[in-house]
Order: structure tokens, then C-alpha cells, then sequence
């Protein structure tokens, strides 16, 4: 038995439906006994309404590449994250014409969004699942800013100590597609280091790009914007994780190119930097000329790179 939810929040990352505790409580017990939980966060400029149906597309064409392999999990909790990344809501209001100025604003507002939001939709699963004995794998997955939201809210979760009984054992997948963030935010006394550190059984699968305009240029000409006598660090989604990071978990590398079919056992790394470039180059999808292949996440190859991470993997922990 699966089961697929909306959770809609504000900009404080306060959640929308006041009736998700019993929502989740109930979805915690029988006949649900959900064995994983799949979070997903969009990005910036994005509706509610295109946010449902980028989730429908993305979930959709992921679920039938794990279900071809054998590899999906029968009884799965998937919550889709709502939050307003846009000016207006109305995608055709005026307002929306000064959204490229919210960039920043945007920014920390995803970080909001996990640190209050994302962090209570996921202890509430596991505070629901104590009494069961048992705990689900969650499996969190980012695009562009919704990365913040899931890594920020997996910081907060590290850092409070009152959930150290809870958390011991709880395996976290994390996929960070794009993830326009800083590629040295991982490491010691940067934004998101506890996740890493304070999470063991955190594994995470990062994808990057030479031909994701929005991160290779724009990220950058953003950056240097407000660090003017510094050189910009580049965003994690066009250079993959720093060096300092990608050697403490003793990172691997590989390539995603037109047909790419992981082999068994070959994602089981606590972190795999994934190059969408060749994949990208052989695109028939045309690129944006703001944003590139940014946002050219919907194609096979990626949904078999991340359903051999989260599920094959799993055998050769």
C-alpha cells in the first residue's frame, strides 16, 4: 500500500493543513505500514500548480523505472513540499515581473522552509513510527532551491539532541538534482557540515552539469554581486562537492550519457557526484538560454541513476 500526499507551507515554513499530524499519524499505522518515505522539494519560480504537475511527471516516470527492476518499494509514503517560491501564486500576475530580484530572498527562504517545515513533517514520521518498533528509510529529493529545503532540514534534524534515540539507524538516501547551493556548504563549519557528520547513515547522490546555465553563470554572476572582493565559490549543481567534502566521504565520480544504466552494486558510495553533461549534450530538448538544462531532469537515464542509488544500493550497504 502507497500513498501520495501535498503538504502546502509558507514562507516561515509553517505548515498549511493544521490536520497533518493526524494525517501523518494515521498514514503511520496499519493498513499503511509504509517501509519508505519519499520527500520531494521544487526549486524557485515555481506554482503551486506547476509543482503538482512536475511532481505527477517526475514521480510517474520514476516509479516505473524502479517497478521495472523490481526494485520499488510496496509500501511507500510520498509527501510532495508546497512553498512559495514565487512572488505570486497567480503565474500570470503582474508582480511575477520582478521575481528575477527575489533571488536571494528566494534563497533563504528555502532554508526556512527545511529548517521549520521539512524538519517537523520528518520528525513527525518518526515520532508516529516509535510505537511501531520499526523505522521507514526516507528517501529526500531536491531540485535547485528545494535542495536547501532538504538540507536544511536534515541540519536541523542533526543538531537537535533530543532526537538522538529516534534518528539512531534511520538510514537517509538524499538526491540533490541541481542543488543551487555553495559546493563547499558540506564541510567543517560550513551550512549543512552535521549533516554529514552528524548523520552516519546519510548517503547522498549529487548531480551537476557544465550546461546548467542557471548554476554555471548565473549562480556565479549573483554571487559575485555581493562578494565583490572575493572570488564567487561556485554552485555544488555546476562543480559537484568541494574536494575537502567529496575526500571525507570518499566520494565517487561518474558520467550519465545517453542510455546510462547503472550496474548492480555500482552506487553503494555514501556520496556519488553524478555528471549530467554528456546527457545534457545529447539532449533534444532545447536549452534555455537563462537557465540551460537546468531543469532537464525528466529522462530515463536519470531516474535509473537514482532508483539503482536508493534501491540496489541498499543490498550492498
Amino acid at each position: 500500500m502507497s500513498h501520495t500526499i501535498m503538504v502546502p507551507m509558507t514562507g516561515q515554513g509553517t505548515i498549511i493543513d493544521t490536520n497533518i499530524d493526524n494525517v501523518v499519524s494515521d498514514l503511520s499505522k496499519a493498513p499503511f505500514n509504509f517501509t519508505d518515505v519519499f520527500l520531494y522539494s521544487h526549486g524557485w519560480w515555481t506554482t503551486a500548480d506547476a509543482a503538482i504537475v512536475d511532481y505527477a511527471r517526475f514521480s510517474t516516470g520514476f516509479a516505473a523505472t524502479a517497478m521495472s527492476t523490481g526494485q520499488a518499494p510496496t509500501a511507500a509514503l510520498q509527501i510532495g513540499i508546497h512553498w512559495p517560491s514565487m512572488v505570486s501564486e497567480d503565474g500570470d500576475a503582474l508582480a511575477n515581473a520582478v521575481e528575477p530580484f527575489s533571488y536571494f530572498n528566494r534563497a533563504q527562504m528555502a532554508d526556512i522552509v527545511g529548517q521549520h517545515g521539512g524538519y517537523s513533517l520528518i520528525r513527525l514520521i518518526l515520532e508516529s513510527r516509535r510505537a511501531a518498533g520499526s523505522m521507514p528509510r526516507f528517501h529526500l529529493l531536491g531540485h535547485s532551491f528545494g535542495a536547501k529545503v532538504i538540507c536544511s532540514a536534515l541540519r536541523f534534524l542533526a543538531a537537535d539532541a533530543s532526537l538522538n534515540g529516534l534518528l539512531a539507524g534511520v538510514q537517509f538516501n538524499v538526491v540533490l538534482l541541481q542543488a543551487a547551493f555553495d559546493n563547499n556548504a558540506f564541510e567543517a563549519g560550513q551550512a549543512y557540515a552535521d549533516v554529514l557528520h552528524k548523520l552516519p547513515q546519510l548517503r547522498l547522490l549529487v548531480t551537476k552539469s557544465s550546461l546548467d546555465a542557471a548554476l554555471d553563470c548565473a549562480y556565479k554572476d549573483a554571487h559575485v554581486l555581493v562578494n565583490l572582493f572575493s572570488d564567487p565559490v561556485p554552485a555544488i549543481g555546476a562543480a559537484g562537492p568541494s574536494a575537502v567534502a567529496f575526500n571525507q566521504l570518499g566520494g565517487m565520480n561518474l558520467t550519465v550519457d545517453a542510455g546510462y544504466t547503472p550496474a548492480a552494486g555500482t552506487l553503494a558510495g555514501r556520496l556519488v557526484v553524478a555528471d549530467l553533461t554528456p546527457l545534457h549534450q545529447s539532449s533534444a530538448i532545447p536549452s534555455s538560454p537563462f537557465i540551460g538544462h537546468h531543469s532537464d531532469i525528466y529522462r530515463d537515464e536519470i531516474y535509473r541513476l537514482i532508483s539503482g542509488f536508493l534501491f540496489d544500493s541498499r543490498h550492498h550497504q
